[in-house]
């Protein structure tokens, strides 16, 4: 296992923001988590932001084989 962080961040937008077009988990101003494909107008709409988490191929494939 190679874990990259304990926990999972957000991002503030003050700081950094995805490419437009990014699929991305953002923090609404209401405190709320949502998934959000980010655009030019988002960081009005939004505090936080983080991508998406990868799975891992072990799980990936264990979720394949249960429906062959």
């Amino acid at each position: 296992m190679h874990l990259t962080a304990e926990v999972v961040e957000l991002v503030d937008v003050r700081d950094s923001e995805p490419e437009n077009g990014a699929r991305v988990l953002a923090l609404t101003q209401g405190g709320k988590l949502v998934e959000a494909m980010w655009n030019s107008r988002s960081r009005f709409e939004y505090d936080a932001w983080c991508r998406y988490p990868r799975i891992p191929t072990e799980v990936k494939q264990r979720q394949i084989e249960r429906y062959k």
